[in-house]
């Protein structure tokens, strides 16, 4: 479902597809990183029949950095996840209600989503400042822990910030939901 946005939606919308599109570009990285890797670790088994005696070669960490690239990938989706309406919908028993219930059903469920995200930022926020506070750090790379915890606390209040922007206009406008799915043809 998409709302007609007002300049502050508008605006919340392009920094929640900004950072979908961050999360993404993480996602790719990391998908060329492990690739890298697997092929690095396997290339003495690819090429053993050449006689040659390789080493492998895994970048070293690749598993912390898969774990931080995954966490901050999957917390920049959700914002714009809500900005458009693509959280997951069970209408079986409300596909029959009246536009008006229907409305309201949707007020409550992103009131219940709001306060959902503002304990996720909670505890994250919680978490990043233990992390800060006690230097902890990944085991081969040393990467600082309060980096990831940074970017899924920051994705959680754009998140809590993009729920709060679609509270008002699910409230009057649920015509598009309410629309019967199309059924298959034959």
């Amino acid at each position: 479902m998409r709302f007609a946005m007002q300049p502050i939606g508008s605006w919340l919308e392009r920094l929640c597809t900004g950072v979908a599109l961050a999360g993404a570009l993480l996602l790719v990285t990391l998908i060329g990183l492990e690739t890298v890797s697997v092929v690095g670790r396997s290339l003495p088994d690819l090429l053993g029949w050449t006689g040659l005696k390789l080493l492998p070669h895994a970048i070293p960490g690749d598993s912390e950095i898969a774990q931080a690239i995954t966490a901050v990938a999957l917390f920049s989706f959700l914002p714009y996840c809500q900005m458009r309406g693509g959280h997951i919908r069970v209408e079986v028993f409300s596909r029959s209600l009246p536009a008006p219930v229907i409305a309201f059903l949707d007020v409550l469920w992103n009131i219940a989503f709001m306060l959902l995200a503002a304990v996720l930022s909670w505890r994250l926020g919680v978490g990043w400042l233990s992390k800060l506070a006690n230097g902890d750090s990944s085991m081969v790379l040393r990467i600082p822990d309060a980096i990831p915890f940074a970017a899924a606390v920051f994705c959680t209040l754009l998140l809590l910030a993009s729920v709060a922007y679609c509270i008002s206009p699910a409230s009057r406008q649920r015509n598009t939901a309410t629309a019967p799915m199309p059924q298959p043809h034959g």
